[in-house]
């Protein structure tokens, strides 16, 4: 007999008695809607959030829609979520969330012993179809027929077992049990208690749940479930070999229901957020789906009789409006990709595996920090591979780790690589780093697209280089609304790097490298942020800004000074954005390699030549004014395939830039054959912005000097 049932009354699925009891009340509660409650219907609004998540810790999104609609549920298990409004703001253009979603992502009141989700595509219809009268999304026999024949397939779709299912104990262990939280209502209080779910079996043909569970202690009905979704898969074909033999994918959900006139707790916020991850990197992608619901109402839709064949299949529809009813919605309840930019993945943190926590065993992993340290192709490098390692101590010694990479360049014959040891607590790290890098010279760089990728293979190689050895100490600080200091010091030595590839190896062409001071220097940072500076160019909303500054005494001699101001605020249809990034270098003579340098769009300044301004003081910005017009503001399909609403907005953006030289960087740049801009430069754009901003096309010109109107094609 295990000794906690000898102790508490407890077994292998039950950590005592109170639990065993308290989770038998929550099924018996749990296993059919509640008397009285027919149908619910609500209003509600998603964000459904594209995100980069660098191994530096900082969030990138670089698409998010924003979807409106109704919800409609009925005591037979259908459901139904219709879309009446719709908006998306992207970087660059890509599929629309809508492939990835045919049925609603929702997840309806938790009734019945298994749970429908997002992944499991059980509809009939799905996308496409159009609402019915009352928004329930009713179907003909037929239709009803063929999902039964379908869902009796071998390819039936997976679903959740609910924790408190009739056949739980096949599958679950249940431990806690105690009060956490009293939530004062209106009309009484109301003690939560919290059971902690552990998954004992994953079965080929269903997801299991481990987390936290959120009971209301006298009605036992769950009012939060967090926590991770484990599934496997059903066959082993050599396409899921190797999905399974290169990335890691991770589920996790936050449901919050609220109590609805003191009878039943209905849907009121959810959150579910995937994590796909290779094996190889620390680097990983995010989808991130935030619901509200607001102006629930019970029982307003035809009843319907519950069977037990309904409650298994809950047959489910996602229905998009007709294109005239989205173009004339406007009422949006928050800002596009607030919700997306007021998360973070860390917030799973206490319910993740083992393989993201920072507590348990010691644990090795292998892979870099990110993906263009195991890959990538540039001009001075050729074909660069690598790979790394981290060992994380955790409970052995809580924060402590080691790091290291390493690779090799091919065309250089050269290695580079690091190590970094560390201590990293809640709100500041610290770490001791030496490394060889071939570190990028462009500044204000933009948040994707910062760092050299394969893409050089084919011509798209937009930098310049230092190659820097060095060796630092980095200390960290963060704190509340995305605040950061960073401070990091120690002794670096530049040399100038050669290019080794003339042309690349599948098209385009190279640029020469600018040139580069070698020497050595005494190196110190300081770096300060606010409101996630890092994060999505215009894509986040609200007002963020930084500060970086650097001292540096040896053979190379300098101080730069350099900031960050950047905006977005939508009201209605009108869309604001702008940016301003600006600096200095102190120096009797500045190595090149500090210098600023703008022209082109990489290098922040559009309509001019590569880098075409060079100097020891610069500004750069950007003002756009876009707005919505009830046009074409449905997402598109091509067959299975989904665009973002091609939503043509009129936009008018100028593009501005200065740099200077002081009397003795003036010598230099003239030597080296660049040019400041005497005086600033400008570009105004007017035209039109499709499919969430990612691409325009209108007309340009320089502003303040001769030049004509051209025709401008571009993200």
């Amino acid at each position: 007999m295990p000794l906690q049932a000898a102790i508490g009354g407890g077994d292998s699925t039950y950590a005592s008695a109170r639990v065993r009891d308290l989770v038998g009340l929550a099924s018996a509660a749990h296993a059919r809607p509640p008397e009285g409650l027919t149908s619910f219907t609500s209003d509600m609004e998603s964000e459904i959030g594209l995100l980069i998540r660098h191994a530096q810790g900082d969030e990138v999104p670089n698409q998010v829609e924003q979807v409106a609609g109704r919800l409609a549920w009925r005591r037979d298990g259908s459901l139904t979520q219709v879309v009446i409004g719709y908006r998306a703001r992207l970087l660059g253009l890509t599929l629309s969330a809508f492939t990835y979603m045919k049925v609603p992502w929702v997840v309806a009141p938790l009734y019945g012993d298994r749970v429908p989700l997002i992944f499991a595509p059980d509809s009939v219809g799905g996308t496409g179809e159009r609402a019915g009268q009352d928004g329930a999304g009713d179907r003909p026999a037929e239709e009803l027929e063929r999902a039964e024949a379908r869902d009796e397939g071998k390819d039936a779709p997976k679903r959740l077992v609910h924790p408190f299912a009739s056949d739980r104990e096949d599958f679950y262990r249940f431990s806690g049990g105690d009060t956490v939280l009293s939530l004062q209502l209106p009309d009484r209080t109301v003690p939560l208690v919290r059971v902690t779910v552990e998954a004992l079996w994953v079965p080929p043909d269903a997801l299991v749940f481990q987390g936290e569970i959120d009971l209301d202690a006298v009605r036992h009905q769950i009012v939060r479930v967090r926590g991770q979704l484990l599934g496997r898969a059903r066959r082993r074909s050599p396409l899921t070999w190797l999905v399974g033999a290169t990335l890691e994918d991770y589920f996790f959900l936050d449901l919050q229901n609220a109590e609805w006139e003191g009878s039943v707790w209905l849907p009121h916020r959810q959150r579910i957020e995937v994590m796909v991850k290779p094996k190889f990197s620390e680097d990983f992608a995010i989808l991130r789906l935030v619901t509200s619901f607001t102006g629930a109402e019970v029982n307003v839709l035809p009843p319907r009789e519950a069977t037990a064949t309904a409650l298994r299949r809950l047959l489910r529809s996602l229905v998009v409006a007709p294109a005239d009813t989205l173009q004339g919605f406007t009422d949006w309840r928050r800002e596009l990709g607030e919700a997306t930019a007021e998360r973070d993945a860390l917030d799973f943190d206490d319910v993740a595996p083992d393989a993201l926590r920072s507590g348990g065993p010691p644990r090795l992993r292998v892979g870099t920090g990110g993906f263009s340290e195991a890959l990538r192709y540039d001009r001075v490098e050729g074909l660069f591979t690598g790979l790394g390692s981290r060992v994380d101590f955790r409970d052995a010694a809580p924060g402590a780790f080691v790091n290291l990479h390493g690779g090799y360049a091919w065309a250089e014959s050269t290695v580079r690589g690091g190590a970094e040891v560390g201590l990293r607590r809640p709100g500041w790290g610290a770490s001791v780093v030496a490394e060889r890098q071939l570190v990028s010279t462009n500044d204000f760089q933009r948040a994707l697209g910062a760092r050299p990728s394969i893409l050089g293979a084919f011509g798209a190689d937009a930098f310049d280089y230092v190659d820097r050895s060095s060796a630092k100490v980095r200390v960290g600080l963060t704190g509340a609304k995305k605040t950061t200091l960073e401070l990091e010091g120690g002794a670096v030595w530049d040399r100038a790097p050669v290019r080794y590839v003339d042309r690349p190896p599948l098209g385009g062409s190279f640029r020469e490298l600018r040139p580069v001071q070698e020497g050595s220097y005494a190196h110190l940072l300081v770096r300060a942020s606010a409101g996630g500076t890092s994060g999505g160019e215009f894509l986040t909303p609200g007002l963020s800004a930084g500060v970086t500054w650097e001292l540096a005494r040896g053979e190379l001699d300098w101080q730069r000074l350099e900031g960050l101001v950047r905006a977005r605020r939508q009201r209605a249809r009108w869309s604001l954005a702008g940016e301003v990034h600006g600096g200095f270098v102190r120096a009797d003579r500045p190595p090149p390699q500090t210098l600023f340098e703008l022209g082109s769009m990489s290098a922040r300044l559009p309509g001019f030549e590569y880098k075409a301004f060079s100097g020891d003081r610069a500004a750069v910005g950007a003002l756009q004014v876009m707005y919505l017009p009830p046009l074409l503001e449905a997402p598109l399909r091509f067959g299975r395939f989904f665009l973002p609403a091609v939503a043509p907005s009129p936009s008018v953006e100028l593009h501005a830039g200065w740099t200077g030289s002081s009397a003795g960087t003036a010598a230099l740049v003239e030597s080296l054959g660049w040019t400041d801009s005497h005086g600033i430069r400008a570009t105004l754009f007017v035209g039109i912005r499709v499919f969430g901003g990612a691409l325009g096309l209108g007309v340009a010109r320089p502003v303040g000097e001769p030049g004509r109107w051209r025709v401008e094609l571009g993200m």
